[in-house]
C-alpha cells in the first residue's frame, strides 16, 4: 500500500518517524436518491483528522467527523514487517487500538435520560494481516471488534465484530 490508509480503514502502511500526516476522509450517502440529493453528496460525513510517525513501528492519531460530532484517537503499532532472507516472514501484523467519544447533545434520542462521558466512548481494536506477495498484488484482511458503551436500545448489542478486507493491484 502507498499509504497508511485504505479508503477510510487502516492499512498495514506506517508513517515514517517523525512525518505527521493531515487527512481528510469523505464518505458519501446512498446514490439511490438520485439528483436530488446530488448521488449521496448531500448526506456525506467528514473527518479530519492528524496522525503521527512515532518510531518506524508506532504511529498514533488524532480526529474530528461529523458524524455523531465524533474526537477520535488511536494508537497503531507493527507487531511482525514482512520480510525474506535469513529471517523469513511471510505477513506483516499491525495492531491498531481506538477510542471515540460522541459529542451530541443526545446521543441515544431521550432528552430527559443523562448520559455521562463514560457512557459516550467508544473502543476497537483491529488485528492487520497483509502481504505483499509481488510488485503488483498487496492483499490485508482486518478483523475487528468494535465496543460501544451506550446502544440506542437493548435489541442492540455494545459489542460488533466485523472483518475488513483491502487490496492494492498495480498495473505494470
Amino acid at each position: 500500500f502507498k499509504s497508511p490508509r485504505v479508503i477510510n480503514s487502516h492499512s498495514m502502511e506506517m508513517l515514517s518517524a517523525g512525518t505527521m500526516d493531515f487527512r481528510i476522509l469523505h464518505r458519501f450517502g446512498e446514490i439511490s436518491q438520485g439528483g436530488y440529493e446530488l448521488f449521496g453528496l448531500d448526506q456525506a460525513s467528514m473527518r479530519l483528522g492528524l496522525d503521527f510517525g512515532i518510531t518506524p513501528n508506532l504511529m498514533a492519531g488524532v480526529g474530528r467527523s461529523t458524524n455523531k460530532k465524533e474526537l477520535d484517537g488511536f494508537v497503531k503499532y507493527r507487531l511482525l514487517w514482512q520480510a525474506t532472507g535469513r529471517r523469513n516472514i511471510p505477513v506483516s501484523l499491525v495492531w491498531v487500538s481506538g477510542m471515540t467519544v460522541n459529542g451530541l447533545k443526545d446521543p441515544i434520542g431521550i432528552d430527559e435520560v443523562a448520559v455521562t462521558f463514560s457512557r459516550r466512548l467508544a473502543f476497537y481494536h483491529q488485528l492487520i494481516i497483509g502481504r505483499k506477495f509481488n510488485d503488483w498484488l498487496t492483499l490485508q484482511v482486518t478483523p475487528t471488534m468494535v465496543h460501544r458503551n451506550i446502544v440506542p436500545n437493548r435489541l442492540e448489542p455494545n459489542e460488533l465484530y466485523a472483518v475488513g478486507f483491502g487490496g492494492r493491484f498495480k498495473f505494470t
